[in-house]
């Protein structure tokens, strides 16, 4: 779907902005632009060079298959100059157009392209070894001849990859050491709808992934497609379970909180709720003492907020998690794995 305009690339950023600050909640500076379930970029036309290509620009409404349809160069141009508030530098650009380039393969064309920008968003902020580790796998398939070992050839670049992601972590870790504002700390709540409002990026109550029905009881759904894995699914319910519980202990003062976690099946294009998942419903009560005694063994650590990094972009001051809690969070960052760290964390 798209419309005509004669409105030059200027003007359209100008309406954006405006927009922006007109509607804060709706679209974030920086960030993934959000209208509700339709969401509006700027694509660049193919031009002859001595067209204006400034002027050529026009508004769309674009899928994952859309943005699968696009040239590579386009792709690029998409993520670089029209889906930001400003425009990427190279390097950053690049690694987002090959986590685009990843989920281009793995997920349904039918997603809007900015609900699927958004995961890669979030892995930037919370896994930053994750988002280093893409391969653009999509480009990689259609460019490449397809032989019996290929599938084998695909690991072997992924674990490449994974691996100068590694070290590349490692290098920023220490010049974040290095660099960090010792006056920064780990901000802390009253209200546990402050808590999780703020640190929460996946669970909102607009969405309904989020309900409050005291200050001591909660309820996280992480959404899930048709087709999704069982397995998918059950690390998810898992990891918003450890996200809430530790969130909730590092920002506030409670000392025991009740988690009810209810996977939600969702239509997207427009986003709706089908279903809640019942039958893989749980609800569990933990305890402050529980949590720290469960990361000491298993994180060797001493205090909660080192399972929190502290960064400051701007007025803006954010924890995302710390590579050490990744460990806790996914079964792939090294031990003690999301598995382990969930059955010890809720075994009585």
């Amino acid at each position: 779907m798209s419309k005509k305009t004669n409105k030059t690339a200027q003007e359209l950023k100008a309406e954006r902005v405006e927009y922006c600050k007109a509607n804060p909640k709706t679209c974030l500076f920086n960030k993934v632009i959000w209208i509700g379930a339709i969401v509006v970029v700027i694509v660049a036309l193919t031009l002859p060079d001595n067209e204006n290509k400034q002027d050529a620009k026009k508004e769309v409404i674009i899928t994952l298959g859309d943005y699968k349809n696009l040239t590579e160069n386009q792709k690029l141009d998409v993520i670089q100059n029209g889906t930001f508030e400003h425009k990427l530098d190279d390097i950053l650009a690049n690694d987002y157009y090959n986590c685009m380039g990843d989920f281009a393969y793995q997920k349904n064309k039918d997603l809007l392209y900015l609900d699927v920008l958004q995961w890669c968003t979030n892995e930037y902020k919370n896994n930053y070894q994750s988002f280093l580790s893409h391969i653009n796998e999509y480009k990689i398939r259609l460019s490449a001849n397809y032989s019996v070992g290929y599938n084998q050839d695909i690991e072997n670049i992924k674990n490449k990859k994974k691996t100068q992601a590694i070290q590349l972590v490692k290098k920023k870790e220490k010049q974040d050491y290095l660099n960090r504002d010792k006056s920064l700390s780990v901000k802390k709540y009253k209200t546990i709808r402050e808590v999780l409002a703020n640190t929460l990026d996946s669970f909102n109550e607009e969405q309904n992934t989020l309900e409050i029905y005291n200050e001591k009881y909660f309820r996280l759904s992480p959404t899930y497609v048709d087709g999704t894995l069982k397995q998918v699914l059950l690390e998810d319910e898992m990891r918003a379970f450890i996200d809430g519980v530790f969130r909730t202990f590092i920002h506030s003062d409670k000392n025991e909180i009740k988690i009810l976690i209810v996977p939600a099946l969702i239509d997207y294009n427009p986003y709706k709720i089908k279903k809640f998942n019942q039958e893989l419903a749980f609800t569990m009560t933990i305890t402050r003492e529980k949590a720290i005694r469960t990361a000491q063994i298993l994180l060797k650590i001493n205090s909660l907020d080192e399972l929190v990094e502290v960064k400051k972009i701007g007025n803006d001051i954010y924890t995302p998690w710390s590579n050490t809690m990744q460990r806790a969070r996914y079964n792939d960052q090294g031990n003690p794995t999301l598995n382990t760290f969930f059955s010890v964390l809720v075994k009585e």
